[in-house]
């Protein structure tokens, strides 16, 4: 060892830490540049946890916060900050008065994260760091970092994409230890206070699990009572999707039965609760299965008949939670499938569209794994998935789509318990932003912990199954989304020794035979919003319209799309035609015997009620705010307006499409000859 080393050795063993420290104080007071007051706090968080003196420490404390008040505006600020909580973390927490008012200095500083979100990282950081010293009274600074997230306004987005632009074209030229990406910090963030949580819960299990768990119910029934807690994005949505994904990765910490069973409870509030949005769903009916697989007391539970009874009387909507809940264990718990399809069967002739949709595609999955001998037992499950009652509508659809789906028919509570399964597939899979998720690199780099939870897994069964039923979101005040409650039909048959693919197969829905020479176009390449588009979508493939023209064929991946078309571009034939090419593709169409009709009022128009429509006809639908822009005027043959009695200005494209494809329909392609 050098002699410098030595020496220094020799004055951290024998200094009076006490003395030393008070005289650290006295220096903070006078120093005037701040990488003085950097080295001194520096110093300080070497010795503070030797203080025997409570009141010196909390002296400490409070010279290195006001440093944090004075750095506030100034390039500083965040070395100030870091400087401030490593000496507030490194002093021991034993004394309670040291530690409620460390937690304080620390609360007041996260009140700030939202403004600048590096503080929630430094923050984090400090606390991973220095873990050793917290106790449960910590839990609520830890179950917030977990839950940690600001809106982002469009102005942060921007930035963002900038950054991840700048990084992905330019990553050779900067070392990670160099720069932060401040497009990632949240979600850095967040996911550290994740792996922070998980830490504390298997060093001491005992200690944390429940404090943690308890702080997650606490900060949930705050956010039940926001107001905008039912809409999708809000941030009451945002937060208990957070929470209820902390929630569900440290149950596989619970030992205790009868926290376990609260824990049970809990989640089964969340999916009676009509206004939970899926994200929110889909985890807490994930995280109900794991603790039914692991505690059978709470399989009974789940399946005790007046348990099923009162969650029936209390929302019937909540029984397609408790089918999926089923469907779930059945697949990871063989010894419990007969008695999971005893209680679904029951459900497959229910008057809730959705309930009795969820309950015939489970009993269709459930009978596709039996082998022979299982088949003849249970014969009467065949008789009920081949009844076709109603063979006209959407059931068919529903069903399919549910028994393709990525969670309801590929999820496996344990093989698939992984951090990006949990934290970015089914966030994505519900609707939820870029930011909510934490990407899987981001996983990949900061997960301390591979061997308790992976990263990720690479099942490219469950990666690459359709979303078609869980995507929507919700913005409405009273409820969340459920599966539309239209006309319903039934399942084809199932052949007598059908495989498991013969349960996967694409249905094709039963469509009209169209007369020879009608034909029916819609464009609608000047409609720009997704949800009208959706709608337009929707009605098109009702009402057999050839094609639909939009201005870019991946709106039909849009979430707010989905929302409103129910699937039907599945089925709809779709093509794109930007609007800069809308004239000379009209005018090809003219020419090939179309007539164009526009939805516009026109000094020439003719009102819809009086107007005959021809076999073959396109209609134009107009930018939702201009119109039919009067360059496009030239190339239409007529325009045709919709009569109103009201106030109101117009109607909604959306609206007026539905209208004008169906007066069509009803005087062209519905008329008897």
């Amino acid at each position: 060892m050098t002699p410098i080393f030595i020496s220094f050795f020799r004055f951290i063993t024998e200094v009076n830490v006490n003395s030393f420290l008070a005289e650290c104080v006295e220096q903070l007071d006078v120093a005037s540049a701040f990488p003085v007051k950097q080295q001194i706090c520096n110093l300080m968080s070497r010795f503070i946890r030797r203080c025997s003196d409570p009141q010196l420490t909390l002296q400490c404390i409070r010279a290195c916060s006001n440093i944090v008040n004075e750095e506030k505006k100034s390039l500083n600020s965040l070395p100030a900050l870091e400087c401030f909580v490593n000496v507030t973390l490194s002093a021991s927490q034993s004394n309670p008065e040291v530690s409620q008012e460390s937690i304080e200095h620390i609360e007041t500083q996260l009140s700030i994260a939202s403004q600048s979100t590096p503080v929630a990282l430094i923050i984090v950081d400090a606390l991973t760091k220095y873990r050793a010293n917290l106790d449960a009274n910590w839990a609520p600074i830890i179950v917030k970092l977990a839950l940690f997230g600001p809106v982002p306004k469009k102005e942060t987005r921007v930035i963002s994409y900038a950054y991840s632009r700048i990084f992905e074209e330019e990553e050779a030229h900067f070392e990670k230890d160099q720069i932060e990406r401040l497009d990632e910090v949240v979600q850095k963030a967040r996911f550290k206070a994740v792996l922070l949580a998980l830490k504390l819960s298997s060093e001491d299990n005992a200690r944390w699990t429940n404090a943690l768990i308890e702080e997650i119910f606490k900060a949930s029934a705050v956010m039940d009572q926001s107001s905008s807690r039912s809409f999708g994005l809000s941030m009451a949505h945002r937060q208990k999707t957070r929470g209820v994904e902390l929630l569900h990765l440290l149950t596989t910490r619970i030992e205790d039965e009868i926290f376990a069973e609260k824990i049970f409870d809990f989640c089964i509030k969340c999916v009676v609760d009509p206004c939970q949005q899926f994200s929110i769903k889909l985890i807490v009916e994930w995280t109900i299965a794991r603790l039914c697989v692991k505690f059978d007391k709470l399989f009974k539970k789940l399946t005790d008949d007046s348990f099923e009874r009162n969650m029936a009387a209390q929302r019937i909507g909540s029984m397609s939670s408790w089918l999926n809940v089923l469907m779930l264990i059945s697949r990871a718990s063989p010894k419990n499938v007969d008695q999971c399809l005893e209680k679904v069967i029951v459900w497959c002739t229910a008057q809730n569209f959705p309930v009795r949709c969820s309950a015939l595609a489970a009993a269709r999955l459930m009978f596709s794994t039996f082998d022979k001998d299982r088949r003849k037992k249970w014969r009467l499950v065949k008789s009920i998935v081949n009844f076709d009652a109603e063979p006209s509508g959407n059931s068919r659809r529903v069903i399919e789509n549910l028994c393709s789906d990525f969670y309801f028919a590929k999820l496996h509570i344990d093989d698939h318990f992984d951090f990006h399964t949990v934290l970015s597939l089914i966030t994505s899979r519900t609707g939820m932003p870029a930011e909510e998720t934490i990407p899987e690199k981001i996983i990949e780099e900061l997960n301390t912990m591979p061997s308790q939870i992976k990263s990720s897994n690479s099942d490219s069964t469950l990666l690459s199954a359709p979303s078609d039923v869980y995507s929507a979101l919700s913005k409405n005040a009273s409820c969340a989304p459920s599966m539309e409650n239209e006309d319903e039909g039934d399942l084809e048959e199932i052949p007598e020794e059908t495989t498991e693919a013969s349960f996967q197969r694409k249905i094709v829905k039963d469509t009209e035979t169209k007369d020879d020479g009608v034909s029916l176009i819609v464009v609608a390449s000047l409609v720009d919003k997704p949800n009208n588009l959706g709608g337009i979508c929707r009605t098109s493939e009702i009402f057999g319209v050839d094609t639909l023209v939009v201005a870019d064929v991946l709106v039909a991946q849009d979430s707010n799309f989905k929302a409103l078309s129910m699937s039907s571009e599945n089925w709809q034939n779709i093509e794109a035609v930007k609007p800069a090419n809308l004239l000379e593709y009209l005018q090809g169409l003219r020419a090939n015997g179309y007539t164009v009709i526009a939805a516009e009022q026109t000094t020439d128009s003719v009102m819809m009620h009086d107007f005959v429509f021809p076999k073959k006809a396109v209609i134009v639908m107009g930018d939702e705010k201009e119109g039919v822009p009067v360059g496009l005027l030239r190339a239409v043959d007529q325009t045709v307006e919709i009569k109103q009695v009201g106030h109101t200005r117009s109607l909604n494209v959306h609206v007026t499409a539905a209208l004008m494809i169906a007066k069509f329909a009803e005087q062209v392609r519905f008329a008897k000859n």
